[in-house]
């Protein structure tokens, strides 16, 4: 019988501890798996790993561990629990750090981290973790201790999950860029303002020599007549004054056209017949003298010594034209002498009336 006894003893005992061991299995896989599941990571800008120190550790547990007690006791059913017990409190053994963290992303520092419930917590049964803190309290928690991390640390916290917070400024370099900024502007304007002054003042020349080329223009330019103003024709001066000359001969030819008819009157058959004869003389060689007008003028000085040559070449001309018509003719001018001759017949001027150039011939007969 105390056989027996012992042997139910130690069975009893037997399935006492397997029982135990399958009570702290599941509490043991229940908590690995709300260490998972609940855990929440964040980064602090440009922060090397080996920058990373004990003190650092210790500021970051106690500040997380602070602000738990101070939302769990405000919001006690966000985080889990019926109550709030003074007795059981967060400290920084509650805050816990996974395992391989703090590690280096880029040129920031990740941390990785998860709160335990405190022991012997009243927690809610609608409560979904039994051994950690909620990640989405735990994400409150760590947003409103954002501030205070960030001071403790000395960097800026950019990522809480995957939220970003962006970089913050460097006003080390504000103060730098922003008045450089303003030093640039400042000569930008004065450029301008002086390019537009310069440019206005050029203006205001150009305009005043535009007006002073006109006014020249105005008190130069000759008077001309009104034929060659209709047809904005600007004559020069060698034209004014062949116009002036032509209607001074044309008022003297018209005169002598009075004085042909009185001598003609008076005049002798063969001397009307000689002098018919040198009046078509003289049509030829205004014919003659018109063409050679046509060419272009040349200078004053060159123009009156070319006039006088062909005067003197018409006077040879007519000379030797009048001796071969009296040949022709059977003059006998044996008996009178050429100066004679040429007193039978009145004198006889030959005008030649051109647009261009005027020539007046005096031929004595």
């Amino acid at each position: 019988m105390e056989v027996f006894t012992n042997k139910y003893k130690d069975a009893m005992f037997s399935w006492c501890i397997v029982i135990l061991l399958c009570a702290v299995n599941a509490v043991f896989s229940s908590l690995q798996s709300e260490m998972s599941s609940e855990s929440i990571s964040f980064k602090f800008y440009n922060l090397e790993k080996n920058e990373w120190t004990e003190d650092h550790a210790a500021k970051f547990r106690d500040i997380l561990a602070t602000e738990s007690n101070t939302y769990c006791f405000v919001k006690r059913s966000d985080c889990g629990l019926t109550y709030w017990n003074q007795s059981y409190i967060f400290n920084q053994a509650n805050i816990v750090v996974v395992n391989g963290y703090p590690k280096t992303d880029g040129s920031d520092l990740e941390i990785q981290f998860y709160i335990l419930l405190p022991s012997n917590a009243n927690i809610s049964s609608s409560s979904s973790t039994s051994h950690v803190l909620n990640k989405m309290a735990a994400t409150s928690i760590l947003t409103t201790s954002k501030a205070k991390l960030e001071s403790a640390i000395g960097e800026p916290i950019t990522y809480i999950g995957e939220e970003f917070y962006g970089i913050p400024i460097d006003h080390a370099t504000n103060n730098i860029m922003i008045p450089l900024a303003f030093i640039i502007l400042f000569i930008v304007a004065v450029v301008a303002i002086g390019l537009t002054v310069w440019s206005t003042r050029k203006e205001k020349q150009r305009r005043k020599s535009e007006i002073k080329k006109k006014h020249v223009s105005t008190k130069i330019a000759p008077t001309q007549p009104k034929s060659q103003q209709s047809n904005g024709h600007q004559p020069n001066k060698k034209e004014v004054s062949n116009h002036n000359q032509e209607t001074e001969n044309n008022l003297m030819n018209t005169g002598n056209h009075e004085e042909k008819r009185m001598e003609q009157k008076n005049m002798s058959p063969m001397t009307r017949q000689s002098l018919n004869e040198f009046t078509d003389e003289a049509h030829i060689i205004n014919e003659i003298q018109h063409k050679h007008n046509e060419l272009p003028p040349l200078d004053t000085a060159t123009d009156g010594q070319d006039q006088d040559k062909k005067k003197e070449k018409h006077r040879k001309k007519k000379k030797t034209k009048r001796k071969h018509r009296r040949e022709r003719d059977g003059y006998d001018n044996s008996g009178l002498d050429e100066s004679e001759v040429e007193n039978q017949i009145p004198s006889h001027k030959i005008m030649t009336v051109q647009s261009d150039n005027i020539i007046t011939e005096e031929t004595s007969m």
